[in-house]
């Protein structure tokens, strides 16, 4: 589940009812949340981190959300942070994992979480491996950012480039 809750302007999307309704109905009938930083802080009622090591809790907070046993994947992405490589965690309740990657300084990264959680889902299939689909998709969300400019599509931010294998 992509929690889409701020926009990349900082605006926020949904109205604290829905919040409550996602976290209290829907989080808990998930089997992973991928919050950015800022959905994650109003997830977590707390302040966004500022650095990696302060994800890390974030992290931990947030599994609890899902008031399961079984298990359980948070995927905190952390290209809010600043710096040249972003890192995102992923953890089960039992092991956090880094996934760093250099940044891309591009304007076109429009959708880049919907495309993200999307490709963990469509690459979970094959085996239900979620460290495994999570770095490929990540791999693949890479790519699609490095070769986004190609397009030279509109004057804002622009779109990935999701078929960047083919064309």
């Amino acid at each position: 589940l992509d929690p889409v809750m701020v926009a990349k302007g900082g605006d926020h999307l949904l109205p604290m009812s829905a919040i409550s309704t996602l976290i209290e109905a829907l989080i808990p009938q998930t089997s992973m949340i991928t919050p950015n930083l800022p959905e994650a802080a109003i997830l977590a009622e707390q302040s966004a981190p500022e650095t990696i090591k302060q994800m890390y809790p974030l992290a931990e907070k947030l599994h609890k959300l899902f008031n399961r046993t079984d298990e359980r994947w948070v995927l905190l992405k952390g290209g809010h942070l600043p710096g040249d490589e972003l890192v995102d965690l992923l953890f089960n309740g039992d092991k956090m994992i880094e996934l760093p990657n250099p940044r891309v300084h591009t304007k076109n990264t429009h959708g880049t979480g919907c495309t993200y959680s999307a490709a963990i889902c469509a690459l979970a299939t094959r085996d239900n491996d979620i460290v495994r689909a999570t770095h490929d998709a990540k791999e693949y969300l890479l790519k699609a950012i490095e070769r986004s400019d190609q397009m030279g599509v509109g004057s804002g931010h622009g779109p990935l480039h999701h078929f960047h294998q083919w064309w």
